[in-house]
């Protein structure tokens, strides 16, 4: 190492002696008389978790000799390291000869620890170098470090110096990116060097000068590909993860101590045979000479996600803070033997630091890390980081149950023996539609769904199963009568019975607050779910061809009782896959909206003012009568109280004791609203639940997701839909024209008069309600998984209810201006007698 001694203002003496590591002695640099190449790869660490799945990837995008760098006694114990190793990856050492060698040494000791005719040999058949091995441990000090991490990097850019110049890929760690004091930004140009002392982990200390030392020898003519990747998380594809990593310690030390950390940070990780794919795709194309790629999951997971995850998975975890999680799981000795050596990570011990480190990587910190360039690069290389999906997770969590770190659930164990439910099922309701049609089904594929929107449909898929939620598949069908096979792009929406979705919703409420789940736990079977499981089915059932117009294509239905399952199959609509509620209303013009509207006015048609025939649908609740909604006050204040936490920063003024107001005047407004004009509502009406289906005559409504359909005015999905979509240029105009496109395009279909004013006061009721139910309902979903979208649409509530109260205002003056005056008509006919 280099003795140069160099001053750092205000440094620690451990903070000198880094930056002094951090310098490449002079002696360092490629010999340029060797311009010849070679084919042959070194790679070290490939005994370890990550290595592993870098010699499996270059097994198959080269055909020359790999040679892994194994510390051991001797050649023969080497080998078998390897060998087994490479077996957790699926890789038989034995199939590959000589191609795939294991050769006894150790990164931190002078020639690598082999001798020197060993050294020269390897250096002159190696082209490149893939440096994975490194000591992983967040507890220690960077000396004890040191030896792996510096050394062993500067040891490796001697060896790439000698004989032919050899690129270097090497593994580092978006740690370096994180510190306490540093730049707004990081990017992958920003040299943290300088940030050194502010990094909160001594492990990232170490790979960052680590990567100085890279940087100097690349200034010195020897390429270098640093990739750095975020925590990594198992195969993607086996859920084969490492036991020793923090992503397994801290699910296991959540699952036993029944406790999480409730904290801000998005778990960002990435499967470790994607890691490994960066790093040997980088081979295939021309490369500049330096480059950082920072390589984390854009599509990651909220923390309190996963925790809900542990729940639905049959663990029961609690998010407590901080201090009652570091009381419980380290104070008292919870926490397993693996997570407890993250104990100063977290902040626990007799010297605790404040903030913890751990904190100094949480989400406001993790929005400052930027990866545009690295996006760029990976699209060329082909590569997609594959999202955090409830399938990926529930493929970890398997893989901890069979190796024993985590205990069984039911969950779990009857999870894969689901997984070829869907295939059946939509085999048993498709099928009596194509006999009837003279078809017969040829063959099922399933493809890729993805989806930016599902709230609920993912949750119970968590709970209950792959055999649970969306799927979609290419069918293929064929018959005597047809001039050959066509396929079919359909969706697969499978559900479980209502009380389960009635005790899930209770058990997110719970998570959230327990006196809150307390109180859904009275009322569960009056928040719309009941029959919610029959519902959807038998409205796309109905005869009604006004409303089947607006809806998917049905190709089948599928009831089975006895295993609880309830089942549709309809066409796939690539406009819902393309929508993204997320995206605001900026794109949403008055014309836009109308449109939407005037067909929405033709579903709420066919049910206008038939309260009777509604009242005999079986699979169809009757509304939540008056005495039943101020019984239920006790919920609605909780809930009130509970969401006033995010809707009171996203609004100018809290709604908070608006909606107390709301509450304690139940007993009037709720009956006036239960009296206007009823219809079947869609009762979730928002971009999330339709789609402009393109039509040779234009763009068509297609309305889905019809399980919360109800009784009631249809103002509410109107209101619903404005939360969503309000111009941002709305004013009273705007809205008195929208609500007079929705009430005559119903006068049109229907042919009936509908007061102005009593469409208006159903419109400002109807916001009433969703201020006291379906607005702070998303708020629960939001405390897991962000829901983008809602700081706007409680924006535009608040714009709406403030414009249509004021409508309201105007309605009634001019109402009672108009009454006066026909008195004194009625006064001056009584004097006068009547005008002739």
């Amino acid at each position: 190492m280099s003795t140069v001694v160099v001053s750092v203002p205000g440094a620690s003496p451990a903070i000198r002696a880094m930056w002094n590591d951090a310098i490449l002695p002079d002696d360092i640099g490629p010999d340029p008389a060797f311009t010849a190449r070679a084919d042959g790869v070194l790679v070290t660490g490939a005994t370890g978790f990550l290595g592993r799945y870098v010699v499996r990837d270059l097994l198959g995008r080269s055909g020359g000799p790999i040679i892994c760098l194994v510390r051991a006694i001797n050649g023969t114990v080497a080998r078998e390291r390897l060998a087994t190793s490479l077996s957790a990856a699926g890789v038989d050492l034995a199939t590959h000869g000589d191609r795939l060698q294991a050769v006894v040494g150790a990164i931190d000791q002078p020639r690598l620890g082999l001798s020197e005719p060993d050294y020269q040999k390897l250096a002159a058949g190696s082209g490149s170098v893939y440096h994975c091995a490194a000591s992983v441990n967040w507890a220690v000090g960077y000396q004890r470090l040191r030896a792996s991490n510096v050394r062993g990097t500067l040891e490796l850019i001697r060896f790439a110096c000698t004989g032919p110049v050899k690129r270097i890929y090497f593994s580092s760690t978006i740690a370096v990116c994180f510190v306490e004091q540093g730049p707004s930004e990081v990017d992958e140009a920003t040299d943290m060097l300088p940030y050194l002392q502010h990094m909160p982990l001594a492990y990232a200390q170490s790979k960052c000068v680590a990567e100085s030392l890279l940087r100097a020898a690349a200034a010195r003519g020897v390429p270098v590909s640093i990739v750095r990747p975020a925590l990594i998380s198992g195969d993607s594809t086996s859920g084969a993860a490492n036991p020793g990593d923090l992503i397994c310690a801290l699910l296991q030390g959540c699952v036993v101590a029944g406790v999480a950390v409730d904290c801000e940070w998005q778990l960002d990780c990435v499967p470790v045979d994607h890691v490994a794919r960066v790093l040997t795709g980088l081979s295939e194309s021309e490369r500049p000479d330096w480059e950082v790629l920072h390589l984390f999951n854009n599509r990651g997971r909220h923390w309190r996600e996963v925790v809900l995850w542990m729940n639905l998975y049959g663990y029961s975890v609690r998010l407590v803070s901080h201090a009652q999680w570091v009381d419980r799981v380290f104070d008292r000795g919870a926490a397993p033997g693996g997570l407890f050596g993250y104990r100063r990570f977290f902040g626990a011990g007799k010297r605790v630091a404040n903030p913890a480190p751990y904190q100094i990587y949480l989400e406001h910190a993790q929005g400052r890390v930027l990866n545009e360039t690295t996006k760029a690069v990976l699209a060329s290389l082909d590569i997609v980081v594959p999202p955090l999906t409830a399938e990926l997770l529930e493929l970890y969590f398997a893989h901890y149950v069979n190796v024993g770190v985590l205990p069984p659930t039911q969950r779990l164990c009857t999870a894969a023996r689901r997984q070829n439910v869907g295939d059946a099922i939509l085999r048993e309701a498709i099928e009596p539609s194509l006999r009837s049609r003279g078809l017969e089904l040829l063959s099922l594929r399933e493809r890729p769904l993805t989806s930016t929107n599902g709230i609920f449909n993912e949750i119970y898929a968590v709970r209950f199963g792959p055999m649970m939620g969306l799927r979609r598949f290419e069918v293929g069908v064929g018959g005597s009568g047809q001039a050959g096979p066509r396929a079919l792009d359909l969706i697969l929406k499978s559900k479980p019975a209502d009380s389960h979705m009635q005790d899930l919703l209770v058990q997110v409420a719970t998570l959230c607050d327990s006196t809150l789940g307390a109180h859904f736990h009275a009322f569960k079977g009056d928040l719309g779910l009941a029959g919610c499981h029959e519902r959807e089915l038998a409205i796309y059932e109905l005869p009604e061809p006004e409303l089947q117009r607006l809806l998917p294509k049905l190709s089948g239905t599928y009831r089975d009782t006895d295993r609880g399952i309830w089942a549709l199959a309809m066409d796939y609509l690539p406009e819902a896959a393309s929508v993204d509620v997320a995206a605001g209303a900026g794109s949403w013009t008055p014309r836009r909206i109308g449109k939407v509207v005037t067909e929405l006015a033709t579903a709420h048609a066919v049910w206008f003012r038939r309260d009777k025939a509604l009242g005999h649908l079986p699979w169809l609740t009757a509304p939540v009568s008056t005495v039943r909604m101020i019984e239920m006050s006790p919920l609605w204040r909780a809930l009130a109280v509970y969401s006033s936490h995010f809707f009171d920063s996203w609004l100018d003024e809290p709604i908070l004791a608006l909606q107390h107001t709301f509450i304690e005047s139940l007993g009037d407004w709720w009956p006036a609203l239960r009296g206007l004009p009823q219809t079947l509502i869609h009762n979730d009406f928002n971009p999330r639940n339709f789609a402009m289906r393109r039509r040779p005559e234009g763009p068509q409504l297609c309305v889905f997701d019809w399980e919360l359909a109800t009784v009631g005015v249809p103002q509410h999905d109107l209101a619903e839909l404005l939360c969503f979509v309000l111009p941002p240029s709305c004013n009273l105009a705007t809205l008195t024209d929208l609500l007079g496109v929705h009430r005559l395009a119903l006068e049109r279909v229907t042919g009936e008069h509908l007061d102005e004013a009593q469409w208006l006061q159903g419109f400002v009721l109807s916001l009433r309600y969703l201020a006291l139910q379906r607005l702070p309902l998303y708020t629960l979903n939001h405390r897991f998984k962000r829901q983008e979208f809602l700081p706007g649409v409680i924006r535009n509530w608040g714009t709406l209810y403030a414009l249509g109260s004021e409508l309201w205002r105007r309605s009634a003056k001019e109402a009672r201006r108009q009454t006066a005056q026909q008195d004194q008509y009625r006064d001056a006919e009584q004097v006068f007698g009547p005008n002739p």
